[in-house]
């Protein structure tokens, strides 16, 4: 991050994947830049990871079990023999 006079006001630069951010603190001082630019960069990160955290979706075992079993086109029969298979499962992932 890169606090910087510009004219007679800070401005502050930094880069969050690989896309630039530049604007102005509204400041005279260097250190209250500093302390604006500071936050608006936190501010700007932990919106960055709060959309990524959202953007994965917690799927249990017995999620991926259920849909397995609805994907099948077999027989009711071949659907008890996954039903028996997914149980050796069952002590692992519960």
């Amino acid at each position: 991050m890169r606090v910087y006079l510009r004219g007679k006001t800070y401005w502050v630069e930094f880069e969050i994947d690989k896309k630039r951010h530049q604007f102005s603190t509204k400041c005279k001082d260097k250190r209250q830049a500093q302390e604006i630019a500071s936050t608006i960069h936190a501010d700007m990160l932990r919106k960055r990871f709060d959309m990524l955290l959202k953007a994965y979706e917690i799927i249990t075992f017995g999620d991926l079990r259920k849909d397995y079993i609805k994907s099948l086109t077999n027989t009711p029969r071949s659907i008890d023999n996954k039903n028996t298979a997914f149980r050796y499962f069952e002590p692992v992932c519960w």
